[in-house]
């Protein structure tokens, strides 16, 4: 097994990740990000709310940022809903409802219950994630290093404006760990 890259000096993964993913939005375009914070995706938030390039809007339920991120983008803007793979779950009805209206926008989405996850809820979540988005018809991709995160939000970005439709990138444990 190939041996992991450390972290910067300083830097965790989940900072590096976060970075990364901020980094990606920005140069897709990203303006607008709804969000509901979880343990690993915190840190990401936590730099939207505090940069001056987007607006970023906290939400109580993943169902209600899906209902952000659509309402933005009728408004012109290019937003993108950051959550927990258990959020997917919760959205899903406001996802399939919306399929019909050809709303574009990104999610971020931790992919909770796989490999070196520490924690039983999460195994659910996990064996869960991957069906859910292919019964919703959502493509997505899930980078193999916070080296590719950047770059898969921005080809998410460009999906997402070309066929109208939401598409996710998952951040895995092997990521974000």
């Amino acid at each position: 097994m190939a041996e992991r890259a450390r972290p910067a000096k300083g830097l965790t993964n989940r900072q590096l990740v976060a970075q990364a993913i901020v980094q990606g939005m920005k140069e897709a375009g990203i303006n607008l990000v709804a969000g509901l914070p979880d343990s690993w995706l915190s840190p990401c938030l936590e730099m939207v709310r505090d940069d001056g390039d987007f607006i970023y809007v906290p939400v109580v339920n993943e169902s209600q940022g899906i209902a952000v991120c659509a309402g933005a983008w009728l408004g012109g803007k290019k937003p993108a809903m950051v959550m927990e793979g258990s959020g997917l779950l919760v959205s899903a009805e406001v996802l399939m409802r919306l399929s019909s209206f050809q709303i574009p926008f990104v999610m971020i989405i931790s992919r909770r219950g796989t490999i070196g996850e520490a924690f039983s809820f999460a195994y659910p979540i996990g064996w869960s994630l991957e069906p859910m988005l292919q019964a919703l018809r959502i493509p997505y991709a899930m980078p193999h290093s916070h080296q590719e995160v950047s770059r898969l939000i921005q080809w998410a970005q460009a999906s997402v404006q070309g066929f109208k439709q939401p598409a996710a990138i998952l951040i895995t444990c092997e990521v974000i760990q």
